[in-house]
Formats: structure tokens, sequence, C-alpha cells
């Protein structure tokens, strides 16, 4: 299966997903830009974690590109990907970003891959 995602304006890489926590009840759709640089699942601005019904689950501190230490809340969530498939992860809350990301460990949960191909402007993620 394949999603097809579109580029912004600065050539960053992204997907329509929907998210929730305890309830599909309460899913949302999100556009998440696709970050090879974050490790993590998803990181969601704060406000679409309150929207989504998303579930605490712990706090943890990682290191930025900057090599600041930054500490951050982490939710249980879930993704749906093109209205079928679903994947569960931690979601981690930025309290300083309006933009969602997903990260490295979105892509293994998936066991999926990603194709840019710039010269064509079309980007697309593969699921097993």
């Amino acid at each position: 299966m394949e999603i097809t995602g579109i580029f912004d304006k600065l050539g960053h890489p992204h997907f329509l997903i929907e998210v929730f926590g305890v309830s599909k009840k309460s899913k949302v759709k999100i556009d998440a830009m696709f970050d090879t640089g974050f490790t993590g699942f998803l990181n969601l601005p704060l406000a679409l974690c309150l929207q989504t019904g998303l579930v605490l689950y712990s706090t943890t501190s990682y290191k930025l590109a900057d090599g600041r230490q930054s500490s951050t809340i982490l939710c249980l969530g879930a993704v749906i990907i093109s209205n079928k498939n679903e994947v569960t992860g931690a979601i981690s809350i930025d309290f300083n970003t309006n933009e969602a990301l997903m990260g490295m460990e979105f892509l293994r949960k998936i066991k999926g891959r990603l194709q840019i191909d710039t010269s064509s402007q079309k980007v697309k993620l593969f699921m097993s």
C-alpha cells in the first residue's frame, strides 16, 4: 500500500494522517511533515493533543540538533493512514510549535519506506 504526499514551499514532504487517543470519535485530520532527523514516532503541538484525546503516558528528555536538552510529555495515541492502516505509538507533545512531525519510529512501525523524487516533485510512503 502507498500514500502520496506533497512538498511544502520549502521542499519538506507532508502527508495527511488522522490521529486519535481514547476514541476514534475524537480523531483529527493532520497535515504532518516527515522529518528523517526526528527519531520519534510522532510529535504534535499541544493544541492538537487536546483535540485528539491522547492519553498521558510518560515524560522524557531528548537532545536537540543544536545540542540543547529538552523535556517533553509523551502520550499514547494512534495514527490512521489512508482510512485503513492503524498504528499506535508514543506521541511527543511540543509546546513551542504549530507543526506536526512524523519521525523514523513511525516509518519502522509501519515497516515502510519513503520515496522522494525531487525532479518530479513526488513523495510517496510505502507500507508493508
